[in-house]
């Protein structure tokens, strides 16, 4: 009877083991499942110092996830942008996985709280906004064409609006033309000359800021310009816009050479109004046509002021019988000197294809904006991007501390399991030893071959458990 109930107690142990080297398994197939390499996915808040103007302030949201040991864009279906419990954007994010809002702004002391989550309410970034300080602002400086030479009784200055010159698109080249004291020519004519780009129209006047006006369109990648002036002096008491010059003689001659810079690859701006140089009213908006010869899927465009951006759209552009294009409305602005920048690129708008025009929003009864009268005549280079909020490494630190977590777990129980196993054995080698007559013997015997059996078993799989977990 002894033997019997000895038998019955080693045989509840051994299940026992079983037991704990199952529970073991299990809860270290969990650990190993919450500490697992998901597919890690933030987004990337990049953003400017506030405008001049500091109402809105434009943010890019863009959304990276990891592949193997690379990083890419990820375009989702469904992105939402709160803060303080206003929904700022709720949509798609474009074909790269990035979106563009302007925030409205108040206060530059003062973080703005935003929390950016999927459809599935996963948090891309989240945590408070400081717009960086007013460090890196757009570079404003006279514009100059560098290969060029100038000669003859005139200075002859030449300005290509948007900074470069498109290929295969509709360009206009501004021509200045004063005598050596700096005063402005009473009568002018060009004759124009140009190698890798054919001529649309006749130089004419433009009564506002008085360049003489070249529509050209680029057929190569370097275009030669020559421009030879003929030009009348102008009278001290003579109105330059006056027809009454028109009898002067053409006594004063100049020609100026160079290479006009171009930019491969590049979109264009039109609309009816040529607001690349003329005034817009406050809150006027309108539709602007936006070009690409080539093929992108996307164009980006910035407003920037002096101080910082303005207003940031992206655009995804639809076939053209001769490229890409896409409309973009002109959103209402305040009184200034202002910069349209086209860019293939979000973060980096100083590629060669990009591009930057001018333009002043005037009130008719308020005072003329800084750069009034010789906007046309600068070029403006933005400054890159500030990263403001990097809600990939936020992903990225909680799936290691979720890593952190699982593995601890992981640890504990291989251990207390592992512990259990041998205190088993031990227990069962005891009493194998106390067990008398040859069937108990061999019954014992074979329960205790067992435990070894699911001893080493139990210890195999912790070792790989425990490379596997050491090495993440």
């Amino acid at each position: 009877m002894d033997e019997v109930e000895e038998s019955k107690r080693n045989s509840a142990l051994a299940r026992f083991g079983l037991s704990v080297l199952v529970l073991t398994f299990v809860i270290v197939a969990g650990a190993f499942r919450l500490g697992g390499h998901d597919s890690l996915i933030g987004g990337r808040i990049y953003a400017s110092s506030v405008s001049k103007t500091g109402n809105k302030w434009p943010i890019d949201v863009q959304v990276i996830e990891a592949e193997g040991e690379l990083l890419r864009s990820q375009a989702l279906s469904q992105v939402r942008v709160d803060t303080n419990g206003q929904v700022l954007f709720e949509g798609p994010t474009n074909t790269e996985g990035l979106i563009r809002i302007d925030i409205p702004y108040v206060d530059r002391n003062r973080a703005i709280p935003i929390r950016i989550t999927t459809k599935t309410k996963q948090v891309l970034a989240q945590g408070p906004l400081q717009p960086p300080p007013p460090i890196n602002v757009p570079r404003i400086e006279p514009q100059h064409q560098a290969f060029s030479r100038r000669e003859g009784d005139v200075d002859i200055d030449v300005f290509v609006v948007g900074g470069r010159i498109a290929l295969q698109q509709e360009s206009i080249v501004l021509v200045e033309v004063r005598d050596k004291s700096g005063q402005r020519a009473a009568r002018t004519k060009i004759d124009v000359t140009l190698g890798g780009a054919r001529l649309v129209s006749d130089p004419s006047l433009a009564s506002s800021f008085f360049p003489h006006v070249v529509r050209l369109v680029a057929e190569a990648h370097i275009i030669e310009a020559k421009f030879h002036v003929a030009a009348s002096r102008l009278l001290p008491n003579d109105d330059p816009s006056s027809t009454n010059n028109s009898s002067r003689p053409l006594d004063l001659h100049g020609e100026w050479t160079g290479t006009l810079q171009t930019a491969p690859g590049s979109g264009h701006l039109s609309s009816e109004n040529s607001f690349a140089w003329d005034n817009l009213r406050p809150t006027e908006e309108g539709d602007v046509d936006v070009s690409f010869y080539a093929a992108p899927k996307v164009a980006y465009i910035d407003v920037w002021d002096e101080m910082g951006r303005v207003h940031a759209a992206s655009l995804a552009l639809a076939d053209r019988p001769s490229g890409v294009g896409a409309k973009w409305k002109v959103p209402a602005l305040d009184v200034g000197a202002y910069w349209v920048v086209l860019s293939r690129t979000a973060q980096d708008a100083n590629l060669p294809s990009t591009r930057a025009w001018p333009f002043l929003v005037e009130s008719p009864d308020g005072p003329k904006p800084v750069h009034a009268g010789d906007l046309w005549k600068l070029q403006m280079t933005p400054p890159p991007l500030t990263l403001i909020l990097d809600g990939y490494e936020q992903t990225v630190a909680r799936a290691h501390r979720r890593r952190d977590f699982a593995r601890a777990i992981a640890v504990t129980a291989l251990l207390i399991g592992g512990l259990t196993e041998i205190f088993l054995l031990a227990v069962a080698f005891r009493r194998s030893s106390s067990i008398k007559g040859p069937v108990g013997a061999a019954r014992s015997t074979r329960i205790l071959s067992f435990l070894a059996l699911a001893a080493l078993i139990a210890l195999g799989f912790f070792l790989l458990a425990g490379v596997i977990i050491q090495n993440g």
